[in-house]
């Protein structure tokens, strides 16, 4: 996996952030977290001009705007085309899963409770996704 790499994590669970945060520097330390609360922050920073990302990861259960409905917008947007979306989220509902990947989202993963699951799963997908 290349080094510094940028990652975007929309996810309204502070806990949840930290966790994914402390995660993403165990498999490596050179890149950079961006965040946001909700669908509607990540907009407003997208347009802002303040976010240049390799990959995303959405959190589905947010307030104001959820991850299925900022995956639409994102993936209205032609300078995302090329980057992976995954969604993020503590449901494992297979519609929620089929809706989103239908939606266009890369990938999906359950987040895990253990830690040492979440490197792993976190790992593969950038693996998967940048080559």
């Amino acid at each position: 996996m290349s080094k510094n790499r940028t990652v975007f994590l929309v996810d309204d669970d502070t806990d949840d952030q930290d966790f994914f945060k402390s995660a993403l520097q165990t498999i490596d330390n050179s890149a950079f977290l961006l965040s946001a609360f909700n669908g509607e922050h990540a907009l407003e920073m997208i347009n802002g001009g303040n976010v240049d990302p390799d990959i995303v990861f959405l959190d589905l259960n947010m307030p104001r705007m959820n991850g299925a409905e900022l995956l639409v917008e994102l993936r209205r947007m032609e300078s995302f085309d090329p980057i992976p979306i995954i969604l993020y989220s503590t449901s494992s509902e297979r519609s929620a899963i089929i809706e989103c990947l239908q939606l266009g989202a890369n990938d999906y993963l359950v987040k895990p409770n253990k830690f040492e699951t979440l490197i792993v799963e976190i790992r593969t997908v950038m693996d998967k996704y940048l080559k």
